[in-house]
Formats: structure tokens, C-alpha cells, sequence
């Protein structure tokens, strides 16, 4: 099973556009977005994949209409600041990863993976008996090239592509 992975779309429509086709290129059905996306407009953009999301700092002001739009979307899950999901026999945790509370809980209960956002730089590391992914940023303030993830979950292989 692939999954997709995202983070920091800012509210950039065309660069969400590039990136879903991009998943669908790669038969990924089910998402990880790991926060800013800054408008619950944004949500509907991600329709038609299981997706699930986390609330980023720069989702603050739109917390409760980010939590609506998420409850009418189909395939769409809320976690809050960040939580674990098992898929494929796989702990895979999420947060955008401006709490360092937040960090430190989920990478203490050792997942096989945990994604993060917030800091707009692609990250690829293993810390103990979990590897951290950050795909990078779709949107926003570009220290990088704009990319995403796609992580085959059979193979611990991950795609970085950039956008």
C-alpha cells in the first residue's frame, strides 16, 4: 500500500492540483496532510482520497470550520494535534510538529513512522526504532523546492517528488 504524504499547502490551490495528480499518478488513495492548511475551503481540494489530518499553527484561527468541513468530507479523518493510525499492520503517527509536546509523546510511544510539517524542509531520519518523514511544503514560505511523499508501506520505500 502507498500513501501520500503533505504538508504546508497554505492555501496554493495549483499546487495542490499538481500534487493530487501526482498521487493519482502513483495510485495512492489514502493521505496524510500534517497541517496549514490554513482555510477549511482547502478541504473539499482533497476529495476523493482517504485523508487524514492534523491541525498546524497556522490552522489556529479556523480550527472549528476546519473540523466541519472534515466532518461532511467523505474519507476524511480530524486528529487534532497529532494522533496514531494503524494501516497495513503499520503505526503511523502524525502531527505538524510545532508542539514539541506533541513530538515527544508520539515519538515516545516508538511508531513505525511519524510525519511532520511546520518547518517547510524535507526530512528523512530515523530516531530509534521510528523514522521521521517530512515531505516538505506544497505552499507557503519555499526554504526548498515544493515536494511531497509517497511512502510504499511493504517496502519502506520512499518517493520524495518534487513539484
Amino acid at each position: 500500500m502507498k500513501v501520500g504524504i503533505l504538508s504546508d499547502t497554505h492555501d496554493d490551490r495549483a499546487m495542490i492540483a499538481r500534487a493530487l495528480q501526482e498521487f493519482r499518478q502513483r495510485d495512492v488513495n489514502t493521505l496524510f496532510h500534517c497541517g496549514d492548511l490554513t482555510s477549511a475551503e482547502m478541504v473539499s481540494h482533497l476529495g476523493g482520497f482517504e485523508v487524514f489530518f492534523v491541525r498546524g499553527n497556522m490552522d489556529r484561527h479556523q480550527k472549528k470550520a476546519l473540523k466541519r468541513a472534515i466532518a461532511v468530507q467523505a474519507g476524511a479523518k480530524w486528529l487534532g494535534k497529532g494522533d496514531e493510525v494503524e494501516l497495513e499492520g503499520k503505526r503511523i503517527a502524525i502531527t505538524h510538529g510545532d508542539r514539541e509536546a506533541v513530538l515527544e509523546t508520539l515519538l515516545f510511544a516508538e511508531p513505525d513512522y511519524l510525519f511532520t510539517g511546520h518547518t517547510h524542509r524535507r526530512r528523512d531520519e530515523r530516531l530509534g526504532p521510528t523514522r521521521v518523514i517530512n515531505p516538505g511544503a506544497v505552499g507557503g514560505v519555499q526554504y526548498e523546492e515544493r515536494s511531497i511523499g509517497v511512502l510504499d508501506l511493504s517496502t519502506d520505500e520512499l518517493e520524495v517528488i518534487l513539484l
